[in-house]
This record gives C-alpha cells, sequence and structure tokens, in this order.
C-alpha cells in the first residue's frame, strides 16, 4: 500500500471523525440555547418584537460559530459569494438548490 492511501485514509476518517463531533456540538449547542438563552431572553425581554430579533440574532451568530468551527476542523470550505443579497432578502423566500443540514446552516447564519 501507497503512503498516499494511508494519508487519504487518515484524512476521511479525521473527516469523519470532526462531522460527527460538529452534528454532536450542533445538538447540543441547540439544547443549551433551547435550555438556557432563550428562557432567558423570553424573562428578560418584554416587547415581543424585540425578543424576536434577538432570537433571531443569537441562532445566526450560533450557526456563524458553527461554520466557523467546521472550517477550522477542515470539514468544509466555504466561498461566500453574494451575503450581502441574504442581508437585503426581506419577505422574500430564500431556497438551498440542494438542501442539507448544513445549507439551512449556511443560509440561517448570513440571514437575518
Amino acid at each position: 500500500m501507497s503512503g498516499n492511501g494511508v494519508a487519504s485514509r487518515l484524512d476521511r476518517a479525521w473527516r469523519l471523525a470532526c462531522t460527527g463531533l460538529a452534528f454532536a456540538a450542533i445538538f447540543a449547542g441547540g439544547a443549551v440555547l433551547a435550555l438556557t438563552v432563550i428562557p432567558a431572553l423570553t424573562l428578560l425581554t418584554r416587547d415581543p418584537i424585540r425578543r424576536q430579533r434577538r432570537a433571531r440574532r443569537i441562532v445566526q451568530l450560533a450557526f456563524r460559530f458553527c461554520l466557523a468551527a467546521l472550517r477550522v476542523f477542515g470539514v468544509i470550505r466555504l466561498d461566500i459569494v453574494g451575503a450581502e443579497r441574504l442581508a437585503s432578502c426581506r419577505g422574500r423566500i430564500v431556497v438551498a438548490n440542494h438542501p442539507t443540514l448544513l445549507d439551512v446552516v449556511i443560509l440561517m447564519s448570513f440571514t437575518p
């Protein structure tokens, strides 16, 4: 067996392990947000419009953090083109061309 075969398998094992950890982190992060941050936000913010905006911002930042972690661990390479268009897409439906869990994370991390 050549050295490239071993390196390829190690790379694949690394990506698989990091992908599994990333999904576990998404689950754990969602649980932490749902059990602590969002209830605290509900108690501390009386105005429903303001509460909704803050909750959306928290989710957006959580997804951006998740994407940053995936990049750091080498699970994904991501080049964002036209993110500013997502920031101004009020009143529109945004649809991924091949919806997966990561597409939702990416879209929600750049959509207010």
